[in-house]
C-alpha cells in the first residue's frame, strides 16, 4: 500500500506532513513508540528538504510517501 502527497517548500505545511502521519497511523494502527519514530524521522527529513534541498523557495514542491509492504515501512522524501 502506498500514500502520498506533495506540497510546495514551505515550513507551514509541516502542518500537512503531521495529517499525513497521523491519518496513515490511524489507517494501520501504528503502535505509539513507533509513530513517534515515524514522526520524529519524517518531520525532520521534510524540514531538510524545505530548507536545505529546496531553500524555502514555494514553488519547488516536496513529494511525500509512504509505502506498506508486509511490515516493512519506506518512507520517501
Amino acid at each position: 500500500m502506498k500514500n502520498s502527497i506533495s506540497f510546495s517548500s514551505t515550513m507551514d505545511n509541516i502542518s500537512l506532513v503531521e495529517n499525513f502521519i497521523d491519518t496513515f497511523s490511524a489507517k494501520y494502527d501504528v503502535n505509539a513508540d513507533l509513530y513517534g519514530n515515524i514522526s520524529i524521522a519524517t518531520i525532520e527529513a521534510v524540514t531538510n528538504a524545505i530548507t536545505h534541498g529546496n531553500k524555502e523557495i514555494s514553488s519547488k514542491m516536496v513529494n511525500l510517501s509512504f509505502e506498506l509492504d508486509d511490515n516493512l515501512l519506506t518512507v520517501t522524501v
